[in-house]
């Protein structure tokens, strides 16, 4: 069975979570990630996606949190339930965006 998901572009100013670190708030990152719900509220057949990561200064590090997540770099994270989950990208100046994903449920 094939899930439509949910394309979400989502704009965040750069924020700094580091104190020893001086951070510029000029450039912004941005993220477009696919949202795929749950099929029923007691499956964990959702996932997340990253399609693309732009601003800031390439590389990225990523970082994901969530129900039964925690700190996972991968571009795809699949096996999930209903919830929210929070993207942090890092880039390479130390500069954060973060971003929310709610899955919800087809039913």
């Amino acid at each position: 069975m094939t899930v439509k998901g949910v394309t979400y572009i989502l704009l965040f100013f750069v924020i700094c979570f580091y104190s020893k670190v001086f951070c510029q708030e000029t450039s912004e990152i941005r993220v477009e990630v696919n949202v795929y719900p749950c099929s029923d509220a007691n499956s964990n057949d959702g996932s997340l996606e990253i399609l693309k990561i732009e601003g800031g200064n390439p590389p990225y590090e990523i970082h994901w949190f969530g129900y039964k997540v925690n700190n996972l770099n991968k571009l795809r994270l699949e096996g999930l339930c209903k919830g929210r989950y929070v993207l942090i990208v890092e880039d390479k100046d130390k500069k954060i965006g973060k971003f929310e994903f709610k899955i919800d449920c087809k039913k």
